[in-house]
């Protein structure tokens, strides 16, 4: 009898075990099978791009219009938001945003670029940090999800909500 009884508790204890499912183990390897799904598809997305358009895909066309609304921003701003670049395609933002551009008017166009460029890498880690910041992580695993995820984007400007949401996701997930 007491054989049956110890029986009957080894039992119960072993389904108790087998019940009970790591439930914060399967999300945290969920979200970042699905953070590493997402960079692949975006990443694929890109490159797709790149491949079949290849003379469209940086024209900077948009910093055309600014750069140019900069250049009559300083020599005939009356004009500024009658003027067109083309049909339909015309300055439609603030004057401080005028100013701004008129600045940047000065800069020569290969210069303008290329700061172009560096300030929009800078603005991925940035905006990781300021999420993981508003989702109240702290310290060096916040500085780290920022270095390690921020360079994975892509594309400029593709991909970095994709970034923003896998690093904010496998964080929350820890």
């Amino acid at each position: 009898m007491q054989a049956q009884a110890d029986l009957d508790g080894a039992d119960a204890q072993g389904r108790a075990a087998v019940s009970r499912v790591p439930w914060r183990r399967i999300l945290v390897v969920a979200g970042l099978i699905l953070s590493v799904l997402l960079f692949a598809t975006s990443l694929t997305a890109y490159l797709v791009d790149q491949a079949l358009h290849r003379d469209l895909v940086l024209t900077w066309y948009d910093l055309n219009v600014y750069n140019d609304a900069g250049l009559i921003t300083r020599q005939l701003p009356s004009i500024l938001y009658t003027w067109q670049l083309k049909a339909g395609v015309q300055f439609t933002y603030t004057p401080f945003a005028a100013i701004v551009f008129a600045g940047g008017s000065l800069l020569p166009f290969a210069v303008l670029r290329w700061l172009m460029t560096v300030a929009g890498r800078a603005a991925i880690p940035a905006a990781v940090w300021l999420t993981l910041g508003a989702m109240g992580r702290r310290g060096a695993g916040r500085r780290d999800e920022v270095w390690l995820g921020a360079p994975l984007e892509p594309g400029w400007p593709r991909a970095h909500p994709v970034i923003v949401f896998a690093s904010a996701r496998s964080r929350l997930a820890r």
